[in-house]
């Protein structure tokens, strides 16, 4: 969908046609699909996961083969002379004593050469007992996964409220350029009205040039929320990720709000994104200590492996030839590190510690802000029902005003003072209702319901 508005939207400006229409929801995507805020927060969950599976696969055997291979030209001889040997009786004590007779030895002869050589394996190692190192490897990992997918979604509150409050801004600057143009159209409607009794000699060229002040202030005022317009427009579109000469509208009306009577609860805290990095950050830390603390538990591992050897000639025979099977069990038992093991123990408790005591300084921070902006909410509404009860006011002492001034009890100024006071009643008006949206998207971040 957000595609096929952003194509939309660019094949409408190069035709030059009419600016299409976009919803908050529109731009929410399009901001959403673009920022590249949010594409780093992807990567680094699937990093992490990733993480997940790799130190998850150390419950597994560990396979490998592998292959080494050797040539040397390097021979040699070795050998020892024969001859008679003496031949030892043992007596009555134990001692050896020489028999007298002899046994003749031939001699030894060995040529040597080492040629080719080479040695190649299967080897398999699996852990039987790490000391919950790597249960707790994996744990610590998926708490981090969960701090990053927590980091995401406090990305997306963040583009969302920067999204939500572009399109305000555009929403507000078109309708005071709505206001500048009803507030110039009355004041011209004077203004041939004057003309009309200078004409006739019942005012005086002085009450023309007051009038023309006032429509000099409307042009300005038109001119005002013109640029207004248009740079709301191009913060929208930097936001969104489109060009910044992308032309588009925009409803003309804030989108609907609806007031709480009350806070939803006060639980409602827990439910932010904030709350849920801080809650997996401490879990980790938690799992960092049982990793910590694995170093100082014995850890028993099982290697089995077969191989083949073949080299070294001896006297023109191959002397290795064959494969054989082996197996063995290394256990290792920390005995003593001076401390440093159990100091790592102690320092990854004292983390904890200190993310526990932020939390709860976090805790009460979220707990204020929801409730001020549960505040501010309440007020910007409050001031929007006012402001509505202000411009109708307003209205009707304009409209009194016009009455007495065409009657003659109620002088130029007067009426020019109604009109402004008018004008400025539905100023008030659009920013109350400004106002009213922004405090309410706080709100439903401070909610976690953005």
């Amino acid at each position: 969908m957000r595609h096929k508005i952003t194509a939309i939207i660019l094949a409408v400006v190069s035709a030059g046609a009419s600016a299409d229409v976009l919803s908050v929801d529109d731009c929410i995507d399009m901001a959403l699909s673009s920022n590249n805020a949010i594409k780093a927060s992807e990567f680094r969950i699937s990093q992490a996961r990733y993480m997940v599976k790799s130190l998850r696969a150390n419950y597994f055997p560990d396979i490998s083969a592998s292959a080494t291979g050797l040539y040397s030209n390097a021979r040699g001889s070795y050998s020892i002379e024969g001859g008679n040997l003496p031949v030892f009786t043992v007596d009555a004590a134990g001692a050896p004593v020489p028999s007298g007779s002899f046994a003749y030895f031939p001699g030894i002869g060995l040529d040597y050469k080492i040629g080719p050589m080479f040695t190649a394996g299967v080897e398999v190692t699996q852990p039987i007992y790490m000391g919950g190192k790597i249960r707790s490897s994996v744990a610590v990992a998926g708490h981090k996964a969960d701090m990053a997918e927590a980091s995401l979604e406090m990305t997306r509150d963040e583009v969302i409220t920067a999204v939500t409050t572009a399109y305000a801004d555009v929403v507000k600057a078109q309708q005071l350029l709505e206001v500048a143009k009803s507030y110039k159209s009355v004041v011209l409607e004077l203004q041939a009205n004057v003309e009309s009794a200078i004409s006739h000699g019942m005012r005086h060229n002085n009450d023309r040039l007051k009038v023309s002040v006032r429509i000099n202030e409307a042009d300005l005022n038109i001119l005002r929320a013109r640029n207004a317009i248009r740079l709301a427009k191009m913060n929208l579109c930097r936001i969104t990720g489109q060009s910044m000469v992308t032309d588009f509208d925009v409803v003309d009306k804030f989108p609907e709000v609806a007031v709480p009577a009350a806070i939803d609860s006060p639980e409602a805290i827990y439910d932010r994104p904030e709350w849920h990095a801080l809650r997996a950050n401490e879990l980790a830390l938690k799992s960092q200590i049982d990793l910590a603390r694995s170093e100082l538990l014995p850890q028993v591992a099982m290697k089995a492996g077969y191989s083949y050897n073949y080299g070294l000639e001896i006297n023109k025979s191959t002397l290795f030839d064959r494969g054989a099977f082996a197996v063995m069990l290394n256990v290792t038992v920390p005995i003593y590190h001076f401390g440093g093991r159990s100091a790592k123990v102690n320092a990854s408790r004292e983390q904890l510690r200190q993310s526990q005591a932020e939390m709860r300084d976090k805790e009460e921070l979220l707990t204020l802000d929801l409730h001020r902006s549960y505040s501010n909410l309440e007020e910007a509404s409050a001031a929007l029902r006012l402001s509505e009860t202000s411009v109708e006011q307003a209205a009707e002492n304009m409209r009194l005003s016009r009455v007495m001034f065409d009657n003659g009890m109620e002088t130029l100024s007067d009426y020019l003072e109604a009109q402004l006071l008018w004008n400025q009643t539905c100023q008030q008006h659009v920013e109350a209702g400004f106002s009213l949206y922004t405090a309410h998207i706080a709100y439903l971040r401070a909610c976690g319901k953005l």
